[in-house]
């Protein structure tokens, strides 16, 4: 279980990370969704939910090969001046929802575990952050869509990408508490109401 949710913690922290130095990312998107695949592959036998995001995660490795030489954060800056139906912004686009799909089914996947745990704190703070999490990141990906063109809209698309990167931040703080559930499916806090 540990070794399973560290990988998945470091693949997306990885796929998060966007640093170039030159045209190359030192920390490529495909590395990140592998590890993300290989830890859902390490619970799959116990928990089927996961195959979803593992079947996605492996698509994305293939599919995210592209912005190892994209600078995606320059990407979301300079967009308005792109041509919104251009192939770099609708594959951008494409790629950001396809890892909103992912991270929908990893909570899925972090729900079930929890619910065995039998942690009730666990599973409700995973429930609230994925709630919570959808719902700012569906809007938040909204409003870029439509603000893109307004200029008046700047500080408010900004405000807006410091809570979607807060929400990210949540997301992987949970994914490390997940990485401290003991092998045997119960969490600490359960061994000690025991």
């Amino acid at each position: 279980m540990k070794f399973a949710f560290k990988r998945l913690f470091w693949g997306f922290l990885l796929v998060l990370l966007e640093i170039h130095i030159l045209v190359i990312d030192i920390f490529p998107d495909p590395v990140g969704y592998y590890l993300i695949l290989s830890g859902l592959t390490w619970l799959i036998k116990d928990y089927p939910v996961g195959k979803k995001a593992s079947n996605i995660a492996g698509f994305l490795i293939i599919f995210s090969i592209p912005t190892v030489f994209i600078n995606q954060s320059n990407m979301n800056e300079t967009i308005g001046q792109v041509d919104i139906f251009s192939g770099l912004s609708l594959y951008m686009v494409a790629l950001e929802l396809i890892k909103l799909v992912l991270v929908f089914y990893v909570f899925k996947f972090m729900l079930e575990i929890a619910q065995a745990s039998a942690d009730n704190n666990l599973y409700h703070r995973t429930l609230n952050t994925f709630k919570v999490y959808m719902i700012i990141m569906l809007v938040g990906h909204l409003l870029q869509a439509f603000t893109m063109n307004e200029s008046g809209m700047v500080a408010f698309m900004v405000f807006a990408l410091i809570v979607m990167l807060a929400m990210e931040v949540v997301f992987l703080v949970l994914l490390s508490k997940f990485s401290k559930l003991d092998d045997d499916f119960t969490s600490q806090a359960y061994n000690e109401q025991v």
